[in-house]
């Protein structure tokens, strides 16, 4: 990779948010893996193990005191990471599909791509006071006074 390429991509990583960086590691590791139906067995597994590191590093994350995460959103990631290993214990022993990783995988994606087009929103301005208009008869007074 040129040193262009590189500082570039630098850059891009530390101006995107945690939520930004989540959402893309997900959709990148999500095109691994049906890119990987049709690879081949190798792709496959390289995949799998890729999408169980991801989940991993999420449920670690939500098992530390400092993460901000409501309780119940934590437990429910901690849940769907000890279902994401055993699925992909399935999809290596050949008991299962790669699908339901996938539709996950996309699911979480669609839901922080919401949360960060929520956060990107301008804040709401608060309504002005409309100023008070002048009947015609007011303003031809207050253009005599002046």
């Amino acid at each position: 990779m040129s040193t262009g390429v590189a500082s570039y991509k630098t850059t891009q990583f530390r101006s995107n948010s945690p939520q930004e960086m989540e959402y893309q590691l997900i959709v990148e590791v999500t095109r691994d893996l049906e890119k990987a139906k049709t690879d081949g067995n190798q792709a496959m597994i390289n995949a799998l193990y890729r999408n169980s590191r991801m989940w991993t590093a999420f449920a670690s994350d939500c098992l530390a005191a400092e993460n901000g995460l409501p309780q119940d959103l934590r437990a429910r990631i901690v849940s769907l990471s000890l279902w994401c290993e055993r699925h992909s214990r399935d999809v290596r022993h050949g008991s299962a599909g790669v699908e339901p990783l996938i539709e996950v995988n996309k699911a979480i994606a669609t839901g922080l791509r919401q949360s960060i087009q929520q956060q990107q929103k301008p804040a709401e301005q608060p309504a002005r006071p409309q100023q008070p208009r002048l009947t015609p008869e007011q303003a031809r007074a207050l253009a005599q006074v002046v």
